[in-house]
């Protein structure tokens, strides 16, 4: 299925209703998580019985994170092949000075529909069969640490949304904080290590897009083009009372120039593979993973900035790697005022 944005934003109104539904005053709204959580959380309990602090602070950390939505908007549409590729990406440190640079601190990710095979990583109570994107909302804290809020949304099976949030100190790396994420909840300390590996690999590839994406947004070679949407084409929101209106969304498209030139080189390198030893056997043409490279710039050396090295294939007629010219649209660097 591809991207319905009329889907997001009824998640996100859906979202917006249950928390006034358990007292969330929107008129007095406050930014950080953690009063909104004690404002919401003791109606929670009463109403939610069957579930433990844990489950409810999960429910809670969901609605702030898919209504924080609200503010900007902001859907961010990454080519699927080049989303791929971002799940695979080695892995990187960290760094609150290039997460601040994020023009928006909420936005919709948008990266093609993904099989979760829940049952296959021994999962069974999770019922969404495939994910198309994730609501991340990210906070820089104080102490230098990353509060990350992601909801994973799909349109499959009984649930809507699966997702995590957690707090990612500076310097911490990206596969460390997926341990982290999965060591800390409920019950894992029971799992034996096969267990708990199969649960890391479970969310791995999710966390990896989105850690990766959000690093990307602030590389120095990130290709990103805004798209406008003409008014006769915005999606429509439905009011409790059925009542609709046209939303305003912003749009850009991330990696598209990247990602279609990767599955030309794929689909050449395919049809040329070569024959390798005595016997003829055929060398299939393999990628060597994207990665970061960090340097530092401005004066005496203090700005720290990255790049993005995509990934190269090997083994075919030639290494290959796509050559992307930089495409950046006017992100609004006053995003943040224009809620």
């Amino acid at each position: 299925m591809g991207i319905n944005y009329s889907n997001i934003i009824s998640a996100a109104e859906l979202m917006k209703r249950i928390a006034s539904s358990h007292g969330y005053d929107w008129a007095n709204r406050n930014d950080d998580l953690i009063p909104f959580k004690r404002q919401l959380e003791p109606k929670l309990r009463r109403d939610l019985k069957s579930m433990d602090i844990d489950q409810i602070g999960d429910v809670s950390e969901a609605i702030y994170t898919i209504v924080d939505w609200n503010k900007y908007k902001k859907i961010y549409e990454l080519q699927p092949t080049f989303a791929d590729y971002l799940a695979d990406t080695e892995s990187a440190k960290v760094s609150c000075d290039l997460w601040k640079r994020l023009p928006y601190e909420s936005f919709y990710l948008y990266f093609g529909d993904r099989q979760l095979h829940a049952i296959q990583y021994g999962m069974s109570s999770i019922t969404m069969k495939t994910v198309e994107g994730a609501f991340v909302r990210v906070h820089i804290e104080q102490n230098n640490t990353i509060a990350l809020g992601v909801e994973l949304y799909g349109d499959e099976g009984q649930e809507k949304w699966i997702g995590f949030a957690l707090n990612v100190p500076e310097g911490m790396n990206f596969d460390d904080a997926i341990d982290h994420y999965v060591e800390s909840r409920k019950g894992i300390e029971t799992f034996d290590e096969k267990r708990t590996n199969e649960v890391k690999a479970f969310w791995r590839p999710f966390f990896r897009i989105v850690m990766n994406a959000c690093q990307y947004f602030s590389a120095s070679n990130a290709e990103i083009k805004d798209v406008k949407v003409a008014k006769k084409d915005r999606p429509i929101s439905k009011s409790k009372d059925g009542k609709e209106k046209k939303v305003n969304i912003q749009i850009s498209q991330v990696g598209y120039s990247i990602g279609k030139r990767f599955e030309q080189i794929y689909q050449v390198s395919e049809s040329n593979s070569m024959h390798i030893g005595t016997k003829g056997t055929k060398k299939r043409p393999h990628v060597r993973r994207a990665h970061w490279h960090h340097y530092w710039t401005g004066p005496g050396r203090t700005i720290l900035e990255v790049k993005w090295l995509e990934p190269v294939f090997v083994m075919a007629d030639n290494d290959m790697n796509a050559v992307v010219h930089q495409v950046k649209g006017e992100l609004n660097q006053n995003a943040k005022e224009s809620s």
